[in-house]
């Protein structure tokens, strides 16, 4: 018996209601990560510690399993970088990482991804991201990559992706 019933997404809470017989309230908590705290910060990082002031900085948090699918997040990423110089910073672990280094090597993007391991002081690794340029987006095999969340890419790119 749970005291609490959390879910990451209204998807995979509307999935469970569908699939279970859950009594209880399930509250949905995005990926765990407190938005409003890590942009409300008073003082920046030194983003030029990790990018030129041109350059996007994109960060995908994530357990790396298959579910997550991070050779797409590291394929879109590529197709980013083709046209806007950026860096994507890769934050987690998991069984899917030894692929995702492999193809980023395959694909000459040695430089431009950066593989920083679990953390829990994801606010320090966010704030590299400049207020205005912040994008949030999650990708796995239970949820599509919906509308919405491409309209806001295509904004936040200047260019359509889809």
């Amino acid at each position: 018996h749970s005291d609490r019933v959390t879910a990451v997404s209204k998807s995979l809470k509307d999935d469970t209601l569908n699939l279970f017989d859950i009594k209880k309230k399930i509250d949905v908590i995005p990926n765990f990560i407190d938005v409003e705290a890590i942009t409300s910060k008073e003082k920046p990082c030194k983003r030029t510690l990790l990018a030129e002031k041109e350059e996007k900085i994109l960060t995908h948090v994530s357990n790396f399993r298959p579910l997550k699918r991070i050779i797409d997040v590291i394929d879109i990423f590529k197709g980013i970088n083709s046209k806007i110089n950026s860096k994507l910073m890769m934050v987690g672990e998991g069984p899917e990482k030894r692929k995702a280094l492999r193809y980023v090597s395959d694909n000459k993007l040695k430089d431009k991804v950066l593989f920083l391991g679990n953390s829990n002081e994801i606010d320090k690794i966010l704030c590299f991201h400049k207020k205005k340029e912040a994008l949030h987006f999650m990708q796995n095999n239970m949820e599509a990559f919906i509308r919405n969340d491409i309209a806001r890419l295509n904004e936040f790119l200047h260019f359509p992706i889809a």
